[in-house]
């Protein structure tokens, strides 16, 4: 399913937590780590530069909101965002721009650090 198709779906069943007017928060249920949600704009680009701006600041605000909810409920230490942009970036859905917020814990990154080292030495891509 395309992140843009989402939307059309019943929210629990999609994981979507929350829609704003032009983006929505959906849980990453893929990650590796707990609490990894994604910010997603409905229109269907592949690149930041292709949003408008009134896009672009509902995603950061939706960003705020999510950085907050991720605090009361699970308190991390520190947190990752971003975007990859292409598959040469690691996009695995490079077909529309989303936006990611990883919440992190000191001592968590070895596991992730030990998975890629693992996954190199067998001759795989992360």
């Amino acid at each position: 399913m395309r992140f843009c198709e989402v939307p059309q779906q019943d929210d629990a069943a999609v994981y979507i937590l929350h829609r704003g007017k032009l983006a929505y928060v959906i849980l990453n249920i893929f990650s590796l780590q707990h609490g990894h949600v994604m910010v997603n704009p409905y229109a269907h680009v592949d690149s930041i530069e292709k949003l408008d701006d009134a896009a672009l600041l509902e995603i950061m605000q939706l960003t705020n909101l999510s950085l907050a909810a991720i605090r009361q409920v699970s308190n991390p230490q520190a947190f990752n965002l971003g975007a990859n942009l292409g598959k040469a970036a690691g996009g695995g859905i490079d077909q529309h721009f989303h936006f990611h917020i990883v919440p992190r814990w000191q001592g968590e990154y070895q596991l992730h650090a030990h998975r890629g080292a693992d996954a190199r030495a067998a001759g795989k891509p992360r």
